[in-house]
């Protein structure tokens, strides 16, 4: 009974091994770039601006991820990172006697999202599997240069001095991905993420001719999204 016991041992220790190989810390870094789907959104702040098809045209960004393998299905960590984006504006500026009409191209912010981390890879010990991963929790934004979008003539005051500037807004951090992982141990990860929450601020900023003061106002606000391409490894 002892010998048939040894021997059931002695073959299931390979397996237990195996089974053991997933355990212990890892980390994650991963690169992504994307873009919003479909028309912008449009607005008009004063009466003699409007601004049209304002969309992500373009985000890039990175992560990185630390945190253990609980199961050898699950990983649990915590992140932070950082992406900016190019947005895409249709701007017509109605003046006297006729309108600016013009696309913008423009940087406007750069947002640093700090979360929590979970991941369901299928088989944790297979050189090719599929995996599910959510990213949640909290982003901060600041501007660049800003967030200067444009100015124009303000009606109201009869100056040149005002402008519209776009700020970020900061805000719930959500990103879910699906993908698969190549590679045992150091592994590459390819994936599809998508970002629904980019928040924005339009604001109105007015400077009087006789006054260094200016005032700022919010006119708008936009949360527009954007699908992501995600390359990345993990250790």
């Amino acid at each position: 009974m002892k010998k048939i016991l040894t021997i059931v041992i002695m073959s299931l220790l390979p397996l237990m091994a195996s089974a053991q190989d997933w355990r212990g810390y890892r980390g994650f870094f991963d690169l992504y770039c994307g873009m919003s789907m479909g028309s912008g959104e449009s607005f008009s702040p004063v009466h003699n601006l409007e601004l049209s098809d304002f969309r992500n045209e373009a985000t890039f960004g990175f992560n990185i991820t630390g945190g253990y393998q609980v199961f050898p299905f699950l990983f649990s960590g915590v992140g932070f990172g950082a992406h900016t984006t190019v947005v895409h504006t249709s701007i017509n500026n109605f003046y006297d006697d006729y309108v600016d009409k013009y696309n913008k191209h423009t940087f406007y912010s750069i947002y640093f999202p700090v979360f929590a981390d979970f991941r369901w890879t299928l088989n944790i010990n297979s050189v090719v599997t599929p995996f599910v991963d959510v990213k949640i929790g909290y982003q901060f934004g600041t501007p660049i240069n800003e967030g200067y979008l444009t100015g124009y003539y303000d009606v109201q005051t009869s100056s040149y001095n005002s402008e519209i500037d776009v700020r970020p807004k900061s805000g719930v951090y959500f990103q879910p991905s699906v993908g698969v992982r190549f590679g045992k141990g150091t592994a590459f990860n390819l994936g599809i993420a998508y970002n629904p929450s980019i928040g924005k601020e339009f604001v109105m900023v007015r400077s009087l001719v006789d006054s260094s003061r200016a005032t700022e106002t919010v006119v708008g606000k936009s949360s527009t999204g954007s699908i992501l391409l995600t390359l990345g490894v993990d250790f």
